[in-house]
């Protein structure tokens, strides 16, 4: 059983963090979404995968730079705009 309130903090919290995170105006990072809400990871994604299933946000891949400097491709969520639906 899910509380809506706290899919909507979550969502509100990816809202807030769309803000330009690698280049990317409206996708963001787990690790990021943790540092918002206070939550651990354990927490974060399993509101992510309920978020998703229910068609409120999407899964990209964007560019990251890890601690060795190497370049990689990792998830970061972003909200599905009502009005972006065709």
């Amino acid at each position: 059983m899910t509380d809506e309130f706290v899919l909507d903090e979550l969502l509100a919290a990816l809202e807030a963090a769309q803000r330009g995170e690698d280049g990317y105006d409206d996708a963001v990072r787990v690790e990021t979404l943790c540092q918002r809400t206070g939550w651990s990871q354990t927490r974060v994604r399993a509101r992510l995968r309920e978020l998703l299933a229910a068609g409120n946000i999407e899964c990209v891949r964007i560019p990251y730079r890890n601690i060795s400097g190497n370049l990689s491709r990792v998830p970061a969520y972003r909200v599905i705009r009502r009005d972006d639906v065709k």
